[in-house]
């Protein structure tokens, strides 16, 4: 368990990179990267102040002005067949943990090992769409 851990954390704070050097503000990874009010904890969005909620939902903490929920997953490996057929259920379940952050925009930030590193999200134009949602490689997107 440790090793995942390790490794999602690496991630987190790559992709807290990535968004910094992009938009030029800073961004961090969550304390306790979103398991705070995430999946099963998510009763304690009712019971914490709403500052609190906003600082623990998500893998990625967003500097003021940002509104943006924002998951991060670092897995082996993904069932691409499935993602062109149309049903991915590992996907599925990511992008309603990324949903589940409460946040007017969202965004999935997905690293496959030795495969590549893409963003997902509602608002993301690109020439693959999963029910909805644009997938682009992480590359193209910092260069948009």
């Amino acid at each position: 368990m440790a090793k995942q851990k390790t490794k999602g954390s690496s991630w987190e704070r790559t992709v807290a990179k990535y968004l910094t050097e992009k938009y030029g503000k800073t961004f961090t990874r969550s304390a306790h990267s979103g398991a705070y009010t995430g999946g099963r904890n998510a009763w304690r969005k009712s019971v914490i102040p709403s500052a609190m909620t906003a600082a623990t939902t998500g893998d990625i903490t967003c500097p003021d002005g940002f509104d943006i929920g924002i998951e991060c997953k670092n897995y082996a490996d993904l069932p691409f067949h499935q993602i062109i057929s149309g049903s991915c259920p590992v996907l599925d379940q990511w992008i309603q943990q990324t949903l589940d952050t409460g946040r007017p925009s969202v965004l999935l930030f997905v690293k496959i090992t030795r495969k590549g590193e893409w963003v997902m999200g509602p608002n993301i134009v690109s020439c693959v769409n999963y029910k909805g949602w644009g997938i682009i490689s992480v590359e193209d997107w910092l260069n948009n």
